[in-house]
């Protein structure tokens, strides 16, 4: 009679296997038994190293043609390619350390970001290495570009990375001399300072060293440096090399759109793929233009509003000028052509966002602005034409975001801006003002990252609207502090 399911069921729940393997020991069949259990561990380890499924002709087709491609998986682990992101070659402290970095990122996912951000972090306290920017670096680089999925986790982990001092201190020395104080970085003796106290020199040490740039440069190097010759490449190469190229703009353009960065850094891309750097567009190659054209069309497609770009006009203007001379004077591509006449109409739409309409904006008499719907491009561009007006109209709508953006323009712009000042004067809101100055200090070492004279700037703003407030001498010390770390460094450079 067959076992029904039911007892084949119950006998399995209850078979006790060591029990069958006791009694096994003595009989002919054990030794099959064992043998059998062996050489079954011997396979897991060994697909675990490499799967055995993987290797048959099925997984083995690869796509040999370009409309195929975008289903390709670049592999990461070529032995041609693997460290082509490195600088240096790893120690084996660094190996562990790498080792350790990709443990973690490759937990991460939208679920566990949070959770496993703050363990990563705080196991990136614990080291003290000099290659730990340059591991980093590498390590969420390939992330960014072989795991793009979670691409904007990786890039706010960068900020978590870049933002945390106790990360930074743990690469730097601090060396009293004569009671004053200065910083060396761990892998040279060149000294930082004199500064007056020990924080003053680790927080000089955080602006110079910071991750940001480190990572930032490191991104930008390889660009510039990158190898533009597909000779003797087979077409999947030819590919996945192209594709690394187009990847990291991605990335840049993606720094940008989450406001970690200015437009300064794009604009250095994009005058490297122009070539504008060496006056010799006549050297362009395709993979730049289409490039180029992945960065443009990301920025176009990924922002609600063009206004950022109005102080930009001239700057599009001359690009487009450059364009049209390299679409008359090269021998290149349709599908180039093709590239760069878009990209004249993306340039064309920011610099004539139709949001900000400047020829009628002295003529408007009842300006409507939606209340927390304020565009910084339209304050600028009524900043120009002096309209106090219209300015003022948006300040009664939303009085805090506008503060906050007019105090952000008169920051980032490089030349200071009279009106601003006069406008915040006839406003005369202090207690709305030093809160928001408040809140940019909090950030002002974040802010220096970008904006160097960020501090001279805000300074220079509460001298000259003479407001006062019980925190403004607290606020006017740790701006002066700022600026004199900086000046005691300019002297020792000297």
């Amino acid at each position: 009679m067959n076992p029904s399911y039911s007892s084949y069921k119950n006998d399995i729940i209850s078979f006790n296997s060591e029990e069958y393997i006791k009694n096994l020991v003595n009989s002919i069949s054990y030794n099959c038994f064992f043998n059998f259990t062996e050489n079954y561990k011997e396979i897991e380890n060994e697909d675990f190293k490499k799967p055995i499924f993987s290797q048959t002709s099925k997984f083995k087709k690869i796509p040999n043609n370009y409309k195929n491609y975008k289903y390709l998986k670049i592999n990461r682990d070529n032995e041609e390619t693997k460290n082509i992101w490195v600088f240096e070659n790893p120690t084996e402290e660094s190996e562990k350390i790498s080792i350790l970095i990709k443990t973690y990122l490759n937990k991460i996912s939208h679920e566990t970001y949070k959770k496993i951000s703050v363990e990563f972090i705080n196991e990136l306290i614990l080291i003290k290495n000099k290659n730990i920017f340059n591991i980093l670096s590498s390590e969420i680089l390939n992330k960014c570009l072989f795991d793009n999925k979670y691409r904007n986790l990786y890039i706010n982990l960068c900020y978590k990375i870049w933002s945390n001092k106790q990360i930074h201190n743990n690469l730097i020395n601090i060396i009293n001399i004569e009671n004053y104080y200065y910083w060396e970085y761990i892998s040279d003796n060149k000294k930082y300072g004199p500064f007056s106290s020990e924080i003053n020199a680790k927080n000089d040490s955080y602006n110079k060293i910071n991750f940001k740039k480190y990572f930032l440069n490191y991104i930008q190097k390889l660009l510039v440096n990158k190898n533009l010759s597909f000779d003797g490449l087979s077409d999947e190469k030819v590919y996945i090399k192209k594709k690394k190229i187009i990847l990291l703009v991605e990335l840049i353009a993606i720094f940008y759109l989450e406001k970690y960065i200015n437009f300064d850094i794009i604009n250095i891309i994009i005058i490297d793929l122009l070539h504008l750097n060496s006056n010799n567009f006549k050297n362009i190659e395709d993979i730049e233009i289409e490039t180029l054209y992945t960065l443009i069309k990301l920025l176009k497609d990924n922002k609600s509003s063009f206004n950022d770009f109005s102080e930009y006009k001239n700057l599009f203007e001359e690009y487009i000028k450059i364009i049209l001379k390299i679409i008359d004077d090269i021998k290149i591509s349709k599908r180039s052509i093709f590239f760069l006449n878009d990209i004249i109409l993306m340039f064309n739409e920011f610099m004539n966002n139709k949001i900000i309409k400047t020829n009628n904006i002295n003529k408007n008499e009842n300006l409507e602005i939606k209340k927390c719907n304020i565009e910084k491009g339209l304050i600028i561009e009524l900043l120009k034409i002096n309209n106090t007006k219209d300015l003022l109209n948006l300040y009664k709508n939303d009085n805090y975001n506008f503060t906050y953006m007019l105090i952000e323009i008169f920051i980032s712009q490089k030349n200071t801006n009279k009106i601003i000042i006069n406008l915040l004067s006839e406003i005369n809101n202090t207690k709305l003002f030093f809160s928001i100055i408040e809140k940019i200090i909090e950030n002002i070492e974040d802010i220096i990252l970008d904006i160097p004279d960020a501090p001279d700037k805000i300074l220079y703003l509460i001298n000259n609207l003479k407001e006062y407030h019980p925190k403004k001498e607290i606020i006017i010390n740790i701006l002066k502090n700022l600026l004199s770390n900086s000046d005691s460094e300019s002297d020792s450079e000297l």
